[in-house]
């Protein structure tokens, strides 16, 4: 099979995990008097993001999660906060999704094109992986605050306490698995989507 078929499977496989896990989120109330914004979810998808970026690297990472973005804006409900279309951007958990691909993109850039010399277990990969998956974090954390403040009009303070502050343990739990699914899986897809000579 052909590389570029294999990195186009490997790519929209990505895209579909990341829609699927949908299914997955615990609603939780938020800390404000706005009536109409009653919750942000626990949820996968932020994990799927930074995952593509960290699994497949840069170009590939990005682009899985841009195809999901735009899948979402064009009316699929894959999104977790429940909105589709253009208002599940512009609304109030719209900054996570934009930063979805900031995320995919940074912690892919850092952790770089995977490699099948990943399969040697090193403190460098495992801090390198760590690295990635935390700077994709902060990506979807400032994104995500920033719109949520703007566009209910509340403070940083307070958007950081709905934003941030109930999801640390969780997404501390989710960077940790992130850590171990790449060790596992970086070495498989280059093997998978790279020639044999460029995965020496």
């Amino acid at each position: 099979m052909k590389k570029s078929i294999k990195t186009t499977i490997t790519i929209f496989s990505m895209v579909a995990i990341t829609a699927l896990s949908c299914m997955v989120k615990i609603p939780m109330e938020l800390p404000t008097e706005n009536t109409s914004i009653s919750f942000l979810p626990f949820t996968l998808q932020n994990m799927f993001a930074v995952l593509a970026g960290i699994l497949l690297g840069v170009p590939q990472g990005p682009s899985a999660v841009g195809i999901f973005l735009l899948l979402g804006v064009f009316g699929l409900p894959i999104f977790s906060s429940g909105t589709v279309g253009v208002a599940a951007i512009s609304g109030y958990t719209g900054g996570f999704l934009v930063s979805y691909y900031l995320a995919a993109f940074f912690s892919g850039a850092i952790a770089g094109r995977p490699n099948i010399n990943e399969k040697k277990l090193s403190i460098y990969n495992i801090l390198k992986f760590f690295l990635a998956a935390f700077v994709g974090f902060v990506f979807i954390y400032v994104g995500g605050t920033i719109q949520y403040v703007r566009v209910i009009s509340c403070s940083i303070i307070q958007g950081i306490q709905s934003c941030v502050i109930p999801f640390l343990v969780f997404d501390g739990i989710k960077l940790i698995a992130i850590v171990f699914i790449a060790l596992i899986l970086r070495p498989i897809i280059a093997q998978y989507i790279y020639t044999e000579t460029e995965i020496l």
